[in-house]
């Protein structure tokens, strides 16, 4: 019997079909219509006989029962598919392989860009992203993807502004720019001519408005397709971003090896001055290593702060940790030319 009322409940939104006479593929149809009729972020889908619920958004929750009223023949709610979003995916991915630094993503709406540059930020990635919201050209607009990018001051995000979501501007980048090896040299996301990329044809005050929100963009300079400026979403830069995180694993890297060199050749690392001082060596040696490929800036000598054996505390030792610090100034890049000068009949001195 198939008369009687099918209800599905979206996070406790009733959805209602009511049978009379109706075969399975008009109840199907029914909850379907039902279902998109309302705001719920989900979408349903006829898989008749059964009804296809997705999240409109992969990872955003969502709640959901089915109930069969005044005799309608039972529902049962199976789970086909995990509703994961990017946190997870990326987790499944970083178990698998973590020897990667750039991700792009083939979505380019706010929601997911915004899942995706949560999810990228706390790991030492960076996220480049694709987006064609025209609120970020607008600078009287603050909620578009560009401006929470900012707003959240991502340093493991880049957005990029492009028209036509079937090229792929922000990938071309990241080939372009992960094709030098930051082991052996550094390279900026500016000025970088994508090949098989249309420039995109901006106003001023368009680009005015994507800078503002920390955005980039691809123009024609001198006639040449260049991308502009290659900044992350707190203002800083994506090649700043590249040495931090190169730094970050290279010197992690360097005491690793310490630490097992030592234990392997049956010894270790005492807990004295000498011992300290082994690990003062490899932060210098990593850095110098940073200002001789062009990291960090040559002619300002980096600082390292190391403990006395003396002063450390007591739960420090007892727990055999040695804490550090160090500072060290980026080599950084000129971007852009501002030149004053005169053309004159004849000069004076």
């Amino acid at each position: 019997n198939n008369d009687g009322t099918y209800r599905v409940v979206i996070n406790g939104t009733n959805f209602d079909f009511i049978a009379a006479g109706n075969s399975v593929t008009q109840i199907v149809q029914g909850l379907v219509a039902a279902i998109d009729g309302g705001t719920e972020p989900v979408d349903a889908q006829n898989l008749d006989p059964s009804v296809g619920i997705l999240a409109d958004e992969a990872g955003v929750p969502f709640t959901i029962s089915v109930e069969s009223i005044g005799g309608a023949s039972p529902m049962t709610l199976t789970t086909t598919t995990p509703n994961n979003g990017y946190t997870e995916n990326i987790a499944a991915i970083r178990e698998n392989d973590d020897d990667w630094w750039g991700l792009g993503i083939e979505d380019k709406t706010e929601g997911l860009i915004l899942d995706c540059a949560a999810a990228v930020e706390p790991i030492h990635k960076q996220l480049f992203a694709q987006t064609n919201d025209a609120g970020c050209l607008d600078p009287l607009v603050t909620d578009d993807v560009m401006s929470q990018v900012k707003d959240n001051a991502y340093f493991g995000t880049n957005v990029w502004y492009y028209a036509d979501d079937a090229e792929v501007l922000a990938e071309s980048l990241m080939g372009k720019f992960l094709g030098t090896n930051p082991d052996s040299g550094i390279t900026i996301a500016g000025h970088k001519t994508l090949a098989g990329v249309t420039v995109s044809d901006l106003t001023t005050s368009q680009q005015n408005a994507l800078q503002d929100k920390r955005g980039n963009f691809y123009v024609s300079l001198a006639g040449t397709g260049s991308t502009w400026k290659g900044s992350t979403g707190d203002g800083k830069w994506v090649d700043n971003a590249l040495t931090v995180d190169w730094l970050y694993f290279r010197l992690r890297e360097d005491c690793i090896r310490e630490f097992l060199k030592a234990s392997n050749r049956g010894s270790l690392i005492p807990y004295t001055n000498p011992g300290i001082a082994t690990f003062r060596a490899v932060t210098r040696d990593r850095l110098q290593i940073g200002q001789n490929i062009g990291h960090f800036d040559p002619d300002v000598e980096p600082t390292i702060t190391m403990p006395d054996r003396a002063d450390v505390t007591p739960a420090d030792v007892s727990n055999r940790r040695l804490r550090w610090s160090f500072a060290v100034q980026f080599a950084n890049a000129i971007q852009e030319a501002i030149i004053s000068g005169a053309v004159v009949d004849e000069l004076t001195t």
